[in-house]
């Protein structure tokens, strides 16, 4: 995400990942299974701290008890969302910061986005390879953002893949993005703590809240860090079938980022759109185009979602995609009222639909970049 400008924990590979293998249940496997369990569990209760043993353990061992059904980690929720397919929605104070996903092919398992930390990464791997029974075999990159793709580190024995576009802003707005970490994120978090205990009022404080949350997250994450690419890319489309469905990548370009990938599942009308959609928060509009954006909404309208996994945000419906479109239009209103400053208009502004969304510190630079954007277009 923008703002303003070791080892895997289920490490061992017990699975083969070639693309046409049966699976197999045998005896030796499942002792193999429990015995990658109760070692990952082991090396867990080497790492926890003492006074918050119960969070920490609680999501592996709730986990093994009831594979199929639940999954407890203090960095995201998990939301089944159709038959093997699930959303993990970033938990208030864990390490997530964005939305994730993962998919049961039948054989093997697709992770859609890696988080901002290893250590939700970690936790989402597990989940993903529990709750489908099935290795991650597949990983997708939506976009180059820090909260969308630094937890690939967790699965270098994975095929990971994101658009050419994606792979190549990786390597540049990317490296910008990890250098203004590195460098600007510890002043900014003191700025924030000053000006959390300066708020006069509850509203102002909790306006603040998830960005202490995401700089610290980014300050804790950094010393273990280690950037892991794509080793494959596509370009429009790309089709990843198994025995029991078929999904689809698609690319959009220009939009949130220079570019954008989506995850499709036809059958179910299940779409993992990560940074296109915000729900019930202010979207990013600076790393993008306005107007392809919108376009972009409408062709993910055009191809029937009924259920929509965000970037951030909890799991949203088609009217979702309106209230984007109608999001932008009228940041793009306010942007060319030349009869008004820009320290005169506030989210308020935008009206009755957005008043209490989340994020609203995208406000001023999103208004700021509209007056920019509109203005080079005259």
């Amino acid at each position: 995400m923008h703002f303003f400008g070791d080892q895997v924990l289920w490490g061992q590979q017990v699975h083969n990942l070639e693309p046409a293998y049966e699976k197999k249940t045998s005896l030796k496997q499942r002792l193999v299974y429990l015995q990658t369990l109760l070692s990952n569990i082991i090396k867990l209760a080497c790492t926890i701290d003492p006074n918050n043993v119960e969070e920490q353990v609680f999501g592996v061992l709730a986990v093994n008890l009831t594979k199929k059904d639940r999954f407890i980690s203090p960095h995201f929720t998990v939301h089944r969302i159709g038959e093997g397919v699930f959303a993990a929605l970033h938990k208030p104070g864990g390490g997530a910061i964005a939305n994730a996903g993962f998919v049961d092919l039948g054989d093997r398992t697709l992770v859609f986005d890696t988080f901002i930390s290893h250590l939700a990464a970690k936790d989402l791997r597990l989940a993903a390879e529990l709750m489908t029974d099935n290795p991650v075999a597949y990983v997708i990159n939506s976009h180059y953002h820090n909260d969308h793709m630094r937890g690939n580190q967790v699965f270098t024995d994975t095929e990971i893949i994101t658009t050419q576009g994606t792979l190549e802003l990786m390597h540049t707005a990317g490296q910008e993005e990890l250098d203004w970490d590195t460098n600007q994120v510890p002043l900014r978090l003191e700025e924030y703590k000053a000006q959390y205990l300066a708020a006069q009022d509850e509203a102002s404080r909790n306006r603040l809240i998830f960005w202490l949350d995401y700089f610290q997250v980014i300050i804790d994450s950094l010393p273990a860090l280690k950037i892991c690419y794509p080793q494959q890319t596509f370009e429009e489309r790309l089709t990843l079938a198994g025995p029991i469905r078929q999904v689809e990548l698609i690319s959009y370009e220009g939009a949130h980022t220079g570019s954008d990938a989506i995850l499709w599942l036809p059958e179910e009308k299940i779409a993992f759109l990560a940074d296109l959609l915000f729900v019930q928060c202010h979207p990013f509009l600076p790393d993008g185009s306005p107007d392809a954006w919108l376009e972009t909404l409408e062709k993910i309208k055009a191809l029937g979602a009924k259920t929509l996994v965000p970037g951030h945000g909890p799991v949203g419906r088609r009217k979702d995609l309106d209230l984007m479109t109608k999001y932008i239009d009228a940041v793009s209103k306010l942007a060319g009222d030349k009869t008004s400053s820009g320290d005169q208009i506030t989210p308020a502004h935008l009206g009755e639909s957005f008043k209490d969304w989340d994020f609203s510190l995208f406000f001023t630079p999103n208004l700021e970049f509209m007056r920019q954007w509109l203005s080079g277009r005259q």
